[in-house]
């Protein structure tokens, strides 16, 4: 988290001279032993929101945890300034090259790459909620009311992004759910109910988690739909509470660690989002 804050961005590109957004995050490589970045990013809203996700945990589990982000809190509310300036509201002026500027309160990727996707805007409902309960404990310290960016945003992934019995992956006009494209149209199904957008118990959370699973269903034997593990799918399962699922795949990747080996591209992402479907499966909580 160290790392992180002490990358956020100022309002200009070091590397092109453009505008930027205050509390973004470029990404960074390794050199010659040396951190360089191009002064690029593959969104902003995400980032944002996923960190903000990371300072909630940590801030539940110690009151000193709690003290030591307290210590942080001018960066935390620029990492969540970032977050909203993402969200198409009145006072935030998105381009319209890609999506709409319509103020529904969706989420822009970035100002470079303004498209309003599923995926980023369930995370970025998350991660409003987050902010929330960050500003409730005094850690986040702005004026900010989080309640109602959230309340906005999920009013505008339900009136802008669901579409007959699915979700636009994307929000573009005539976009909507091929069921036989497993990324990123079936996929995205799965994050309304990760990042609580949708409870697990709702009828169409049900339904999207069985329609997903008629077209993509052994995902828990091992069946790789792409070169990647996307143990994704095993944290949706987790999520909607199909611990039936959950155990297949985990008896799946023990088959490879009780070899001392791994599944291959197991990076540690995957590592990381098994970790969190058996937390959920185990304690029957919600992320």
């Amino acid at each position: 988290m160290d790392w992180y804050i002490s990358k956020l961005n100022g309002n200009v590109n070091p590397r092109t001279g453009a505008a930027e957004i205050p509390g973004s995050v470029y990404d960074y490589q390794i050199s010659n032993g040396e951190e360089i970045t191009k002064g690029t990013y593959d969104s902003v809203d995400s980032y944002a929101a996923t960190f903000l996700i990371l300072a909630e945990k940590l801030m539940n589990i110690s009151e000193d945890n709690e003290n030591w982000l307290k210590q942080r809190s001018e960066k935390l509310n620029l990492v969540a300034s970032a977050l909203i300036a993402c969200i198409d509201s009145p006072s935030v002026k998105v381009p319209e090259d890609f999506s709409a500027d319509d103020n529904d309160y969706l989420s822009v990727a970035s100002f470079v790459y303004p498209a309003k996707y599923l995926m980023d805007n369930c995370e970025v409902y998350r991660g409003l909620l987050a902010a929330k309960r960050l500003q409730d404990k005094a850690v986040i310290t702005d004026s900010v009311d989080y309640q109602f960016y959230l309340e906005k945003n999920a009013e505008g992934i339900e009136s802008q992004l669901w579409n007959n019995g699915s979700y636009k992956w994307l929000d573009q006009p005539g976009n909507k759910c091929n069921w036989n494209n497993f990324y990123a149209d079936a996929v995205a199904q799965l994050t309304p109910v990760m990042m609580g957008v949708l409870e697990k118990n709702d009828s169409r959370a049900k339904s999207l988690w069985t329609e997903f699973n008629n077209h993509f269903g052994e995902w828990c034997s091992g069946h790789n739909y792409s070169d990647f593990p996307w143990v994704f799918i095993c944290f949706g399962a987790a999520s909607m509470g199909d611990k039936d699922r959950v155990d297949a795949y985990i008896k799946h990747i023990y088959s490879f660690t009780s070899k001392n080996s791994q599944k291959t591209y197991w990076y540690s992402a995957e590592a990381g989002e098994l970790m969190i479907a058996i937390d959920l499966i185990k304690n029957n909580t919600i992320f």
